[in-house]
């Protein structure tokens, strides 16, 4: 819907596990991660207790289980996961192209150490800085982070990283020249989200 309606031409969406199933490598990969939703928890705290039938007998399948896991150990449970998929997708990029990892949780076990983690394993692969992309408010040194208690918004991680490669800083300028100019109603708009924070 989101590209039909930015009127994107040059995409292509494919939903999974990110198995390698593209036909060619790609500029650019969203991990949009499954994960715990720590940073939603605000707006939807009857997610907590809400659950489908088959949900709710599951969880009382494995009450005794969960009790002798310590919630940490949930998150490294997801962090294994991510860290798959992340790994996935950086198969998928052409050199040069990007991989945007994001998630909607609060936890560094799920954000910073999956990016460390990545980052080891992939040393071919750099960390962008989100500045030209993002406005300042929601950016956190290398990453773009938004907290609810500062925010007045949902919590969110993402991180934006580059393959080494030939076409990594022409892709960049480009990228850069494409981004809109900011008109005096858009410094308005990113003055008043500022003294609100």
């Amino acid at each position: 819907e989101n590209i039909e309606r930015l009127k994107i031409a040059n995409c292509e969406v494919l939903c999974g596990e990110a198995t390698g199933e593209s036909a060619s490598p790609a500029d650019a990969v969203l991990v949009d991660a499954p994960c715990s939703g720590t940073g939603t928890l605000g707006r939807r705290i009857d997610s907590r207790w809400k659950f489908d039938l088959g949900a709710r007998e599951r969880v009382s399948q494995e009450v005794a289980e969960l009790k002798r896991i310590h919630p940490r150990q949930l998150f490294a449970h997801q962090a294994s996961r991510q860290l798959r998929l992340l790994l996935n997708a950086a198969e998928l990029v052409k050199d040069g192209g990007r991989v945007v990892y994001s998630t909607c949780t609060l936890e560094p076990e799920e954000n910073e150490h999956v990016v460390e983690r990545f980052l080891k394993k992939r040393p071919d692969f750099t960390i962008e800085d989100p500045q030209p992309f993002v406005p300042s408010m929601f950016t956190d040194g290398r990453f773009v982070r938004t907290l609810p208690h500062r925010h007045g918004i949902d919590g969110a991680f993402a991180v934006r990283f580059a393959k080494k490669g030939g076409g990594a800083e022409k892709m960049r300028a480009e990228e850069e020249q494409e981004l809109p100019a900011m008109d005096g109603s858009m410094k308005m708009d990113m003055e008043i989200a500022e003294e609100l924070v």
